[in-house]
């Protein structure tokens, strides 16, 4: 006889209470309920090269309609000729073992190009998006209308937190 052996499957899919899902009140480099990292190898006067020169983006609420993709929006603004990198996320509690899931809208105007966007979740709730896994890579310009960027659903681990995060470059 042949044993048939079904795995247990994981706890109910975890519905994330994020703080401030909509980006309100950022003033400055602070968005509250997030936090953020971003590339910064350049410096005013020396060295430049467009391929690999990133700056510290500027944050701050989508102040024009436009852009605004369901009420409050974060905006993410680069330097003019500069190039920038990062990571936008938050640190959440989950049940260990619950399988989670997510999602952000996201649109992009460009005057060089595409914006390079990915959304993703680290699934042992780290400091920061290093261990994420990642959605594929979107690439958005203005001639796109808004895009729902999705992470690879991922289970949490034993720390009862995981860490959602955004990518734009």
């Amino acid at each position: 006889p042949t044993e048939v052996v079904t795995p247990t499957p994981p706890a109910l899919t975890a519905t994330i209470g994020l703080q401030n899902p909509g980006f309100e009140d950022i003033a400055g480099d602070v968005i509250p309920g997030w936090s953020w990292w971003a590339e910064d190898n350049f410096e005013p006067g020396g060295a430049f090269s467009p391929d690999t020169s990133y700056d510290t983006p500027l944050f701050k609420q989508a102040d024009d309609a436009v852009r605004f993709i369901n009420g409050p929006t974060l905006q993410i603004d680069g330097v003019q000729h500069l190039k920038f990198k990062t990571h936008v996320f938050q640190t959440v509690p989950v049940s260990p073992t619950a399988i989670v899931g997510f999602q952000v809208l996201a649109s992009a105007f460009s005057d060089t190009g595409s914006v390079k966007v990915a959304a993703g979740i680290d699934p042992a709730g780290g400091q920061g998006c290093n261990n994420a896994q990642w959605s594929e890579f979107r690439f958005l310009d203005q001639g796109q209308t808004v895009q729902p960027i999705v992470a690879p659903e991922v289970v949490a681990g034993p720390s009862g937190r995981v860490t959602v995060c955004l990518y734009a470059e």
